[in-house]
Parts: C-alpha cells; structure tokens; sequence
C-alpha cells in the first residue's frame, strides 16, 4: 500500500472578515456597498443641509412624522370614523356626505382629482361648462378605483416606513452604541426587524422565523428595559385602561421634561 507524500504547501492562514462579512483586505474593492448589507443606513451627508431643514428642530420634524404616520393610517384604513360611530353610537344617523367616499364625491378634492389622471383638476375646473361636467363625469367614473388603491398603497408605505425606521436604529447601535443603549434601557419595547420563510417538509409548508437569533443577541446588547422610564401599553397585557392612560401619560411627561426642562 502505497503511502500518501506528505504536502509540502503551508496551511493556508484564516483570514478574519470585516463587518461587511468580506475578508480583511478585500472589503476595500466594496466601496459604496456597505449600506446595502444589514445593520447599514443609507449614505448620510449631515443634518440641515436644506433650507427646509435648517429651519426645523428635532420636536418640529418628530410632530410632523407623527401626523404623516397617522395620515397614513387613516388612509389605510378610511372607513375608521364610520365604524366608531357605528359602534359608539349605534342609534345615530350620519348625515349625508359624512362617510369617506360620499365627502370625496360630492367634495371633490383636488390632489385626489390629480392622482386619479393629470390634469383632471384642471378641466373639472373649467369656465367651459361641457368640459367641466365631462370631467365630473370622469372624477365621479375613476372614484371608487381609486378608493380601492389607496388604502394598500398607503398600508404598503406604513410598512416600508416601520422597517426602514427599525433598520435606521440598528445603524445607529452599529455607530452610535452609547447613546442608542442609553434610550434602549428605558424602553420596554423595541422595533426590530423579523422574518419569516417557509420550507416544504413532507408536502407540508413548515414556517420558520427569520432573524430571531439575531434580534435576541440585538436587545440584549442594548440591555432593553433595564432601566423603564418608558413603559408601553402594548406589553401590559390586560391591565386597567385607566392604568394605561396613566403610563401613557407619565412617559409623554417624560419625554417633555427631557426636551423642555
């Protein structure tokens, strides 16, 4: 039996990576691609580069992405004062015009009018009373279409908004530690993105969370709710509305005092 020659080659030397997951060395020929792997924002070229922006403090832009986020819901879900007056107020009868699509029908709205076909707008507001009522025609005819589209679409942003937003804090945790732990502690609750894939097992779809490893080792590093200040209603399970209302209030006093006081 022949012996095997022993190789004369040196044992090829492990190569630790970087964070881009590329070998050292070799994430220099990756410029530009770090924002496109996980835990990476988009390239950031610094606050109040605009004039729009330069004007604005922190508590300006965080009331105005508030009420966008809740023009989005509401968009998502437009039959949502319908409904609470049905369920509050169940002898009551709205008047004419009260529900969404009646209001949009009879009010004609102008960005509505625009979204609905370019130029709409224009021609419903006509001096010419045959291109006028031609284009009422149309508005009223492309309506219901529209009302149909527009609560997935707003719905598909919501979503794209609350997982940029989740994606944005782990960039932070990745560059600003410190201060993201500092804030994290006195949460109990913490956006993160989760996943889910399926694979076919005997014929059978089995499911299987994505990323769930990741977002334990995750919070734990931002030692989450460590310190409360923050408490949220969500994770307070069946407790008192009133008991609700009172966290809710307390952490909002809060967050005053941190920017006011």
């Amino acid at each position: 039996m022949k012996k095997k020659r022993a190789s004369g080659r040196q044992p090829r030397k492990k190569r630790e990576k970087s964070v881009t997951g590329i070998e050292d060395g070799l994430d220099q020929f990756f410029v530009g691609g770090e924002r496109r792997i996980a835990g990476f924002g988009h390239a950031l070229f610094g606050p109040r580069r605009t004039e729009e922006y330069e004007k604005m403090r922190v508590t300006d832009l965080a009331r105005r992405i508030r009420k966008d986020l809740r023009e989005l819901v509401e968009r998502a879900y437009p039959t949502c004062l319908e409904e609470w007056h049905h369920k509050m107020l169940p002898n009551y009868r709205p008047e004419p015009g009260m529900t969404y699509e009646t209001h949009l029908l009879y009010c004609a709205n102008q960005s509505v009018a625009e979204e609905i076909c370019p130029g709409l707008w224009e021609r419903m507001s006509s001096r010419d009373k045959i291109v006028s009522r031609k284009a009422l025609r149309e508005y009223q005819r492309l309506l219901p279409q529209f009302l149909k589209h527009e609560p997935r679409h707003a719905a598909i942003e919501l979503a794209l908004f609350a997982k940029g937003a989740a994606s944005y804090l782990e960039f932070l945790v990745d560059k600003r530690g410190s201060l993201i732990k500092e804030i994290a502690a006195k949460c109990d609750l913490w956006p993160v993105n989760l996943g889910l894939k399926v694979k076919v097992v005997k014929g059978e779809p089995v499911y299987e969370m994505t990323r769930l490893a990741y977002a334990r080792d995750y919070l734990i590093q931002l030692e989450l709710n460590s310190r409360c200040d923050f408490p949220s209603p969500q994770s307070r399970g069946s407790h008192s509305p009133f008991r609700l209302a009172a966290e809710e209030l307390y952490a909002h006093m809060l967050m005053l005092k941190g920017v006011f006081f």
